[in-house]
């Protein structure tokens, strides 16, 4: 569900500055507006490629290491969830299928 949506600053200032498995260029450009410390309560989205649109980039993200959050970039490094998120990158349909199935069962 992170293909929508946004984190404060203060929730993801941690994977910022200590996490290894994060983009160059898309850690200088979340440092310009969340500081060391500051600006707690300031808004990025969870995807910086498509942030309005409902669908699979959030995957393709996560492989660019360009997860927002430390618990989504960690997907991809799990032996056991990096199955899912290879999956849902090459494939729109199988990952709007899951979704539609697992908000069915919530």
């Amino acid at each position: 569900a992170h293909t929508i949506g946004q984190a404060r600053c203060v929730l993801f200032r941690d994977r910022l500055y200590n996490d290894s498995d994060i983009d160059p260029s898309f850690k200088q450009s979340l440092e310009a507006g969340c500081p060391l410390s500051g600006n707690d309560n300031k808004d990025f989205p969870l995807d910086v490629a498509t942030p309005t649109l409902f669908d699979n980039q959030y995957y393709k993200n996560l492989q660019q290491e360009k997860g927002l959050l430390h618990s989504d970039q960690v997907l991809l490094n799990s032996s056991i969830t990096s199955h899912f998120v290879n999956r849902y990158t090459s494939s729109s349909t199988r990952f709007f299928r899951a979704f539609a199935k697992a908000m069915i069962k919530m």
